[in-house]
């Protein structure tokens, strides 16, 4: 009977440890999971923002589009290459990329301020 007892007892320790560590270790994982998916947003928004400036300006000199036009080339290019990547975000975030990568072409690169994408 003895030896019964000893490995309920371990066993009842075992089960014991576990649950601790569950109960300690859980918050600790979801908090790197949550840190670790900002990082990669925080990434994915700087390369949507590094892409939007790339084709704002050799969109932006297409006379032959309209400003309508241009944007959404800009935007279709922006999501196919993050695509490429892996990325998906929201249409509403890459026009927001692109529409800032303008201004900054417009207002700071001394761009054509005539051509409105």
């Amino acid at each position: 009977m003895p030896d019964n007892a000893d490995a309920l007892n371990w066993f009842a320790l075992f089960t014991v440890i576990l649950i601790v560590a569950y109960y300690v270790l859980h918050p600790l994982v979801q908090a790197k999971l949550k840190t670790l998916h900002n990082t990669r947003l925080q990434q994915a928004l700087k390369l949507t923002d590094q892409l939007a400036t790339i084709i704002v300006p050799e969109i932006a000199v297409m006379s032959n589009l309209g400003k309508s036009e241009r944007k959404d080339e800009a935007i279709r290019f922006v999501t196919s290459k993050l695509n490429n990547h892996g990325i998906t975000l929201s249409p509403s975030v890459v026009s927001a990329a692109v529409e800032n990568a303008y201004q900054l072409y417009k207002h700071l690169v001394a761009g054509d301020q005539h051509l409105d994408l």
